[in-house]
């Protein structure tokens, strides 16, 4: 059968399109009646002989499951946390950003939190009044007060998308000297000393508007500059976005190409610069799915398959749907 995984992965990020409006309890009575749905389909020959009713049918309760799984796995034990000030062992995994409001605002991956029945290992975004004066993956020890993000991933704003459920307010902080080894961290680094290079050679605005264009990160642009950007309805063009990373890639594989680079390097070049630019753009959700429709179209080069836009976007979407909170962004929706 054809585009089986354009059935599949599109029943599923339908399903939780509709499911993120609904509670767990739906949820469940959702996937007992697609469960019961898709075993007639399977035992009604009639039905059968279609496949595409079955192969929906089944990414519905997929779907479902995996709603009722994340929200009892990972959603309600950090419901715990809500309103709670408890003592943090954690490390800052990506560069600061400024808020409107003058507040500076990190995210947090821990390692242990105080008391009883909470979970451990979360990441939350937490905001200070003054910078927190340490490197991403020092190991610090503070003291936040938490609250939730939001009620539901559309009231998110894509935090939900990042398994962020929780957010805290940090009232002291003090440095541990120790350092969490982790391959973003050199990553990290980069970003951070490309910034710091676009605002020295590439003075005010204009550097923070070029570094927004390559990275995604605005904390280089002005109020000014940025408030003029948002009144205009031109703040995507700030957003990285599977565009560049079309082009780019499209260009690089062309060149490759021109230059008589052998398929399985040319491919290999492309593929390991796909996944450099996901990184670097701080793992942004749109470079993440254009991402996979362009792996599948160089695995597709690899094995000399003709590409199936249709099959690779439905694989893109199942894939990106495995964070069953993810298809509640905007930027989501849209692709």
């Amino acid at each position: 059968m054809k585009r089986v995984f354009a059935n599949i992965g599109f029943s599923v990020a339908v399903a939780l399109v509709v499911l993120n409006f609904m509670n767990v309890k739906a949820a469940l009575a959702a996937l007992v009646a697609s469960g019961v749905a898709f075993i007639v389909s399977v035992a009604v020959p009639k039905i059968r002989s279609g496949k595409a009713i079955s192969l929906c049918l089944l990414g519905v309760c997929f779907a479902c499951a995996l709603f009722a799984s994340f929200y009892y796995g990972t959603y309600l034990p950090q419901t715990k946390l809500f309103g709670k000030t408890a003592s943090v062992r954690a490390y800052i995994v990506d560069l600061p950003q400024k808020t409107s409001s003058g507040k500076y605002l990190y995210t947090v991956k821990t390692q242990s939190i105080s008391g009883s029945d909470v979970p451990q290992n979360i990441k939350f975004e937490m905001y200070s009044e003054s910078p927190v004066y340490a490197e991403a993956y020092d190991v610090l020890d503070m003291r936040v007060s938490f609250d939730s993000v939001a009620d539901n991933a559309y009231d998110s704003m894509g935090r939900f998308d990042d398994n962020i459920f929780v957010r805290g307010y940090l009232s002291d902080c003090a440095k541990t000297g120790e350092v969490v080894k982790s391959a973003n961290k050199p990553v990290v680094e980069l970003r951070a000393k490309l910034k710091k290079r676009f605002n020295s050679v590439i003075k005010n605005d204009e550097g923070g508007l070029a570094f927004a264009v390559l990275t995604g990160d605005k904390s280089l642009l002005g109020n000014e500059a940025y408030t003029a950007f948002r009144l205009c309805g031109a703040t995507h063009l700030m957003a990285v976005s599977g565009l560049h990373m079309s082009i780019l890639f499209g260009v690089l594989y062309s060149l490759l190409k021109k230059l008589l680079v052998p398929k399985v390097p040319r491919v290999s070049v492309c593929a390991v610069g796909i996944l450099f630019y996901i990184m670097l753009s701080g793992f942004s959700k749109s470079m993440i799915r254009c991402g996979i429709m362009m792996l599948v179209f160089l695995l597709g080069k690899l094995v000399k398959k003709k590409n199936d836009s249709l099959n690779s976007l439905g694989f893109a979407a199942f894939i990106v749907c495995l964070n069953p909170y993810a298809v509640a962004d905007a930027g989501a929706q849209l692709t």
